[in-house]
């Protein structure tokens, strides 16, 4: 079985039909979310820095003749690596990972017309939590590490584990080295295919920097569910030719 990105975008333009608002405010929160966590470090990082390229550029003894502004700016470096970093990293692997498990869960439990906002909170229930924070930290390491060996070698292995996400909304238990194992299997050959369906939305999302960006909020239901069908295509086609057992891949509903 091979995909198209036709026939990827079609069936999720036949989701969209159905239940494009409920899918639009569950993205909608996970961007804002996501999207806030960002613009702070920019908010804190951004004034300072200008101020500093400024100056350094009408001339470099300048600096030394304010050293309050070095101060000043040396604090908020001190904050904003002590503080704010930990702080960004701490929101981000307790709360804005498993948002994008239960995000996912969402979109798959929609897909089959079960559509329910609180799946977005799926991944925070006991006997769910702990494994999908453990198991999604430990991908951002595993892509930090190859990115920061080779960059290149980064890239391909974020597409390699491309579906952990998704494999962790369909199944909590699996930890990161098998949820990684079994999506370097179902993205085999496929890597480029991906990141060419991507690169497909690269005009939806010109178009929805429109209007300050606001129009990037109604585009990105679009996008999620393609990648929805992305992922059901490949779950099916692994346990079709023996990429994933049975237990790896349990289906949504919860085991009894």
């Amino acid at each position: 079985m091979k995909w198209t990105n036709e026939l990827l975008k079609t069936n999720a333009k036949l989701v969209l039909k159905q239940h494009y608002w409920i899918i639009f405010g569950v993205t909608l929160v996970t961007g804002l979310l996501a999207g806030a966590s960002a613009q702070i470090g920019n908010m804190m990082l951004f004034p300072w820095s200008a101020t500093f390229s400024e100056r350094l550029a009408e001339s470099p003894e300048a600096l030394y003749e304010s050293p309050g502004a070095l101060f000043g700016g040396a604090l908020i470096l001190v904050i904003f690596f002590a503080v704010f970093l930990p702080l960004t990293l701490l929101v981000s692997f307790f709360l804005l990972n498993p948002l994008l498990v239960g995000e996912r869960r969402f979109l798959m439990e929609t897909r089959e017309g079960r559509p329910d906002a609180n799946n977005l909170l799926w991944a925070f229930q006991k006997g769910r939590y702990t494994n999908v924070v453990k198991a999604m930290l430990l991908l951002r390491l595993r892509i930090l590490f190859w990115t920061l060996l080779f960059f290149i070698p980064g890239i391909v292995k974020s597409y390699e584990y491309y579906y952990v996400p998704w494999l962790l909304a369909e199944n909590p238990s699996l930890d990161c080295k098998s949820a990684c194992q079994l999506s370097k299997r179902m993205t085999d050959n496929e890597k480029l295919d991906i990141f060419f369906l991507e690169l497909s939305f690269l005009g939806w999302i010109l178009l929805g920097m429109l209007a300050l960006c606001v129009g990037s909020f109604f585009v990105t239901p679009y996008m999620s569910a393609t990648y929805t069908e992305l992922y059901l295509f490949a779950r099916a086609r692994a346990l079709e030719n023996g990429s994933a057992e049975p237990e790896e891949l349990p289906g949504l509903a919860p085991p009894l």
